[in-house]
């Protein structure tokens, strides 16, 4: 697969931002949150006197207007807009007294609307935790003696996924910051990218940190199960072909040319397309969210609306397997980590083909600084093949129509697994959500000699190696 030809560079939304200048102020009432509004929601609440010093900031996005409002703005003639007044939420964590804080900020009025603790709940973890919650099992000495009996005198070669502990018994307490992490070995610790540590996971080996005072609570070895065995097969980056053989080399160059430019337009946000019109935005929890969808019914002559706000909220993924630690894993990936947070920067020639119109998002960081996630959504027009065809066998007349689409989407990473989020609209009227799993297994040890299929859980794909059937909901 080939880069694209210069007749499709991709059009960048926010340029400015890419260059450090400031973020272009929103234009629609659901513009997504820019790097200014970030900064002044974050000043302002940080000058609050409710707000505790040193508080951690998990969200900041725009707080959507109601819908009447928004539906008043969006029929109201050009020089007859009203204004609305562009508010943010934002949550945030203190660790010192353990409270999880929620605000709303009026963005148009510089104003705190509300600053208040919400008790009994939990914010995601942050990536600086995350980095914490490595770097603290890593240096545990009890973690170390398990990683040493069972061959590991490198510790440095552990790697963390931090998993939340769920609510499996009474020693759980969803109301406290509490992480039971995955382990990993990094076979080639001197690789900065590319490897695999999913190959093999240390289990057997359960571990409780508490989050608030980053600090282990208990370390217990469950089962001596073996490390699986390093396989260079599990490897897929070109960075390991000198241990791993067969990367396929047999695949010519696919170009995607549109010389004439694309059939869609983008003003600000706002894109349209064959009959279809929409507007995009993109905030942390869920990623892209799509409003006022409308199809221009040029038969009656009526616009329809379709849906006025569509995303994917939630997404949970349960796994299947009785077996520790595989029955704790119960992932809320937008509640506990962020579609939008973890969505990937895409790059034109793999992610996407032909000419691309990339949205930017941004988000913030544990400090309250605006950070910028480039490319985070990508919108082009795909062939979908034959849509009507008929050949006259009496004149040899032949008649086709091809089909096209319109893609847009983003891919969030969280942990070993990416999901791709892809809206496609039809020139039919038909509109479809395609949620495509990819990365890596999430992967667990085995016992040698253990079938792991007898109770129907899972499957072993290599020597000492299990993964769990699981489901995404």
């Amino acid at each position: 697969m080939s880069i694209p030809s210069a007749s499709s560079t991709p059009t960048v939304l926010s340029l400015s931002a890419l260059t450090g200048g400031a973020a272009p102020a929103a234009q629609h009432p659901l513009d997504p949150i820019t790097a200014d509004e970030i900064a002044a929601a974050v000043s302002l609440v940080k000058a609050h006197p409710k707000c505790p010093t040193r508080i951690t900031f998990v969200k900041v996005m725009l707080l959507e207007p109601e819908k009447a409002s928004v539906l008043a703005f969006h029929h109201a003639p050009p020089h007859q807009k009203p204004q609305i007044d562009r508010q943010a939420f934002l949550v945030m964590y203190h660790r010192g007294s353990s409270s999880t804080y929620e605000a709303e900020v009026s963005l148009s009025r510089r104003q705190v609307l509300r600053l208040e603790a919400v008790p009994n709940v939990q914010p995601p973890y942050t990536l600086d935790e995350y980095e914490e919650i490595e770097k603290l099992t890593r240096q545990d000495p009890r973690v170390r003696e398990v990683l040493r009996r069972r061959g590991i005198t490198d510790p440095d070669t552990l790697k963390v996924d931090a998993w939340t502990v769920g609510f499996f018994s009474p020693d759980d307490d969803p109301c406290k910051r509490r992480c039971k992490p995955l382990l990993y070995i990094a076979t080639h610790p001197d690789k900065a990218k590319g490897q695999n540590i999913y190959g093999r996971p240390v289990d057997g080996l359960e571990v409780t940190i508490d989050v608030d005072n980053m600090r282990i609570l208990s370390v217990i070895e469950t089962d001596q199960l073996p490390i699986p065995p390093y396989d260079a097969m599990a490897e897929y980056s070109p960075d390991f072909e000198s241990v791993r053989q067969g990367f396929r080399k047999d695949v010519k160059p696919l170009d995607v040319v549109q010389p004439d430019g694309p059939s869609f337009t983008v003003t600000g946000n706002k894109v349209e397309w064959q009959n279809w019109s929409f507007h995009v935005g993109f905030n942390s929890w869920e990623g892209l969210t799509l409003h006022l969808i409308e199809y221009n019914d040029t038969d009656s002559g009526r616009v329809r609306p379709v849906l006025f706000r569509a995303s994917v909220a939630e997404m949970v993924v349960p796994y299947g397997c009785p077996r520790v630690p595989n029955y704790r894993k119960n992932a809320f990936d937008a509640g506990e980590d962020g579609l939008g947070r973890s969505a990937n920067p895409l790059h034109m020639g793999c992610n996407c083909l032909g000419h691309i119109q990339y949205f930017n998002a941004w988000m913030v960081s544990s400090e309250g600084q605006p950070e910028l996630v480039e490319n985070a959504v990508c919108l082009h027009e795909e062939d979908y093949g034959i849509l009507w065809k008929h050949t006259n066998w009496r004149t040899d007349d032949t008649e086709v129509r091809r089909s096209r689409r319109l893609v847009i989407s983003f891919i969030s990473t969280i942990q070993n697994y990416e999901y791709g989020f892809f809206w496609y609209f039809y020139q039919d009227g038909g509109i479809q959500l395609e949620v495509k799993l990819t990365g890596i297994l999430n992967t667990t040890a085995m016992a040698t000699g253990v079938d792991p299929t007898a109770d129907g859980s899972g499957v072993l794909i290599a020597p000492n190696l299990f993964a769990a059937i699981h489901q995404v909901c």
